[in-house]
């Protein structure tokens, strides 16, 4: 029979985690998919409005800015009041800001949307996802925020190609239109019938997911308020790491497509390119998260890092089609291969009871690097005529992050049999 913990499917009981772990995924698929698409329209509305790059960029790093300022709200009232209605809201604002789009008519309004966008994408961002994903796995955090995470990095496969295929058979504004109306129509249901229950009913911090022992890291900062994290050096180094994610992330998201064509490769090519480094990413993420929790959290996270400036470092030397396609398989390894360890360090340093509004403050430094990085790209482009000392700072950026996690003291992972696991029958 089924336990409070389990749901019945086709006549069997299975662990109510689970569900939590498949809405999250696809939550991340759609939201996540949505975002990555703005290197796809870069071009085409430029080619609408006659601005140059930087101009145009600077509406990203808007939207950028506001998803990062949000970030820490989101993360706060997911702590407190659960992340349902904050990712119902958000699913609502964002797709109401990519409808308004297909009316936009001057640059203003293209800033106000996409800002509006930004705020909505926090609701659907990893942020809100962490603290309730963290609660049903306890003992596999970082493999279970990997494969909820692995839904962005699919969302990016698909949603890239498609977003082209719209645009390409009718135009970019029609294409916000028809996303907007499949992000309300696929995401809602899921948000209502599942995110109810946003911890396990027996205990709010020491369920497991069934035939797992628990697992104790020593947590290193008892925290009387939240805002003591910031006075501590782990807190910055997550910080400083995740603010050069961020830039070298957006350096990819909002101009490698643009790269491509300049290069003189076709529109399809640069839409290939991208969801290539989605779909590999997936394993990036897989790999870092399951390795995050068997052989601690700063190696995995350093190493990524690592494989992402030698990634920026050969782009710099690279010119075909398919020198581009083996730079777009190599870095995807690693571009939110990044989110498990980052938020799972956070938790281990400073409790699952805080990790919502921490991650989201840490999230905020990410974004700040992503809102530079976008505005920085399309000027260093407007400057230069090309992308290439774009490339070369991201690269030198990745190698500083890797230097900074080696030096993050995280402590060892004990497990103990003084809790019980939940049952599943």
């Amino acid at each position: 029979m089924a336990n409070d913990e389990t749901k019945v499917l086709f006549g069997k009981s299975i662990y109510y985690g689970w569900f939590i772990l498949a809405t999250s995924f696809y939550l991340l698929f759609i939201g996540y998919g949505m975002r990555h698409t703005f290197g796809i329209f870069f071009k085409p509305i430029l080619a609408e409005f006659q601005f140059d790059r930087a101009t145009l960029s600077l509406a990203f790093s808007i939207n950028l800015l506001a998803y990062g300022l949000s970030q820490p709200l989101a993360g706060r009232i997911a702590d407190r009041f659960g992340s349902k209605f904050v990712i119902l809201g958000s699913v609502f604002l964002t797709a109401t800001s990519m409808f308004l789009i297909h009316y936009a008519s001057a640059l203003w309004h293209l800033y106000l949307l996409y800002g509006l966008m930004g705020i909505g994408n926090s609701g659907t961002a990893f942020v809100t996802h962490v603290g309730f994903i963290s609660r049903w796995f306890p003992s596999r955090k970082a493999t279970a925020l990997a494969i909820a995470n692995t839904g962005a990095s699919i969302g990016q496969l698909a949603m890239v190609p498609l977003a082209m295929a719209l645009i390409l058979n009718s135009n970019w504004r029609t294409a916000y239109l028809v996303l907007a109306g499949a992000m309300l129509l696929t995401a809602v249901p899921p948000i209502l019938l599942v995110l109810g229950r946003d911890r396990p009913k027996e205990s709010k911090s020491t369920a497991s997911e069934p035939g797992q022992l628990p697992t104790h890291r020593a947590k290193p900062f008892t925290l009387d308020h939240w805002s003591e994290a910031f006075k501590t050096v782990p807190f910055w180094q997550l910080a400083g790491s995740y603010f050069v994610c961020g830039y070298t992330v957006t350096t990819i998201t909002v101009h490698l497509a643009s790269y491509v064509t300049d290069q003189g490769h076709t529109e399809m090519a640069a839409a290939r390119v991208l969801a290539i480094t989605g779909g590999v990413n997936v394993f990036g993420i897989l790999i870092i998260g399951t390795l995050a929790d068997r052989c601690g959290r700063k190696n995995p996270l350093a190493l990524t890092y690592f494989i992402r400036g030698l990634s920026y470092f050969l782009l710099l030397y690279i010119e075909s089609l398919w020198g581009i396609y083996f730079f777009s398989v190599l870095i995807g390894l690693s571009l939110l291969a990044t989110i498990p360890p980052t938020s799972a360090l956070t938790g281990d340093f400073f409790g699952r009871e805080n990790v919502g509004t921490l991650f989201g403050f840490i999230t905020l430094s990410h974004q700040i690097g992503s809102a530079v990085s976008s505005y920085a790209g399309g000027k260093l482009f407007d400057l230069t005529g090309s992308y290439n000392l774009a490339f070369l700072i991201s690269g030198l950026l990745c190698m500083a992050a890797t230097l900074c996690c080696l030096t993050i003291k995280e402590r060892r992972t004990v497990q103990t049999q003084s809790e019980v696991a939940v049952a599943v029958p």
